[in-house]
């Protein structure tokens, strides 16, 4: 692994520091580079309703929705998702204003469907 790293920051070096590139008018990359003068947000957290139930994603990517553990996602992991209530025993899975999933918890089973 070390040798693989020592290769990788040799080519990234040549790349952006040595060779010249046509787009750039034979100027290596590294020396158009200006960092951002806007200072860097981090995003906020998606807000909901009080007509959803708010569930945080684990950090394996699974939800808990009426006793069950569904898999959504690592994509959305430590994320808080909702969940509104559409039946007795159906529910619709949302990331912020995004619909992602129905959420159908029937005869003791739990399962995700796509959104179509």
């Amino acid at each position: 692994m070390a040798e693989q790293q020592r290769a990788f920051d040799h080519f990234r070096r040549d790349y952006n520091d040595a060779r010249p590139h046509e787009a750039l008018g034979q100027k290596p990359p590294a020396t158009m580079y200006e960092p951002s003068r806007r200072p860097f947000r981090e995003p906020r957290e998606p807000e909901y309703g009080d007509d959803m139930q708010v569930r945080r994603v684990n950090p394996s990517g699974g939800v808990s929705v009426g006793g069950h553990v569904l898999y959504v996602g690592r994509l959305l992991r430590n994320q808080p998702v909702g969940l509104r209530a559409i039946d007795d025993d159906e529910w619709e899975l949302r990331f912020g204003p995004l619909p992602i999933a129905y959420v159908l918890t029937r005869q003791g089973k739990a399962r995700i469907e796509p959104i179509a």
